[in-house]
């Protein structure tokens, strides 16, 4: 939840300003530009160790998991979720009065390259009952095209329709990225070479509520580099406690009596500004469903319970 906040957090550092007023400023230059981004995680040694066997496949997880994506000045929005090798899981398009697109690496993931994937798949589809508009939408996925969800034009609303519950009035749907601010703490700044260092606290109870979630009332420090006024990277040092508070219901069983004694995870947010044309270019979508039988076929296409 947390990396959904901080990528939100995008959005001249002067020297008349104080360090919060800089802070303001930068994001609001980084939002009137194009810019792409990644984020990424890294946990320490005592991190990994909290897992046992399962550190060596923690470890090469995040070294290749990350959400990548762009951001236009008019809001247009491009994610991708990478988990290592050549094409992203997901990438979603969203753009505020249009549909919103999805794209999946579900056919290189599953080694379907250079197939017919109406050959692969029909068989499959119809023991499924999948319908028609599904059948396309599949098989468009399966072939690395986009398809269209034509009653949805962002994530809250993508959101909400999943869970069952209208999400357009929540903060979730309509996030601005100013409105997160208030979450963030600047507790001084500095020069260190050529950017402009803040270093922050982050208050996990504020971001929760904007998000529309629970979550305890701890801080997590930080810091964001400036450069040109703009957004250049953001540091968040999550410790154990930290990653508990942020969601009470992974805690499980037995907590450790100090969060650092699970270790620190680090997130990081890279931007990069672009200088020519757009960040997000809106491709031609290959098929088109609903909301509804998106989540239909989600079911059918989902093992059952137990």
């Amino acid at each position: 939840m947390l990396a959904v906040a901080v990528l939100a957090v995008l959005g001249g550092c002067t020297a008349d300003l104080d360090p919060q007023e800089e802070l303001a400023a930068a994001v609001e230059a980084t939002a009137e530009e194009p810019f792409v981004f990644r984020l990424s995680a890294q946990a320490d040694r005592s991190a990994l160790d909290q897992l046992g066997d399962d550190a060596v496949a923690a470890a090469s997880f995040l070294e290749g998991a990350g959400i990548e994506g762009a951001r236009d000045p008019d809001g247009r929005l491009r994610l991708s979720l990478t988990l290592g090798g050549d094409a992203p899981l997901l990438e979603v398009i969203a753009e505020e009065g249009d549909a919103l697109l999805l794209r999946t690496g579900l056919g290189a993931v599953l080694g379907l390259e250079g197939r017919d994937p109406a050959t692969a798949l029909e068989p499959a589809l119809d023991r499924l009952g999948v319908s028609e508009a599904g059948r396309e939408a599949l098989i468009t996925s399966f072939s690395g095209g986009w398809v269209a969800l034509t009653d949805v034009d962002d994530l809250g609303e993508l959101l909400g329709a999943a869970s069952g519950e209208s999400r357009t009035d929540e903060p979730a749907a309509q996030l601005d990225a100013r409105e997160l601010l208030g979450a963030i703490e600047v507790l001084s700044a500095r020069d260190a070479g050529e950017v402009r260092r803040l270093d922050v606290v982050v208050e996990t109870r504020a971001l929760a509520e904007l998000l529309g979630d629970g979550g305890g009332d701890r801080t997590v420090p930080g810091t964001i580099d400036l450069r040109d006024g703009r957004v250049l990277e953001v540091r968040l040092e999550l410790s154990g406690g930290d990653l508990l508070e942020l969601d009470p219901a992974a805690a499980g069983g037995d907590q450790p009596a100090d969060g650092d004694a699970a270790g620190i995870v680090e997130l990081l947010l890279r931007v990069d500004p672009v200088t020519e044309g757009n960040a997000v270019e809106r491709p031609e979508p290959g098929a088109s469903l609903t909301a509804a039988e998106l989540l239909d076929l989600v079911e059918r296409l989902s093992p059952p319970a137990g």
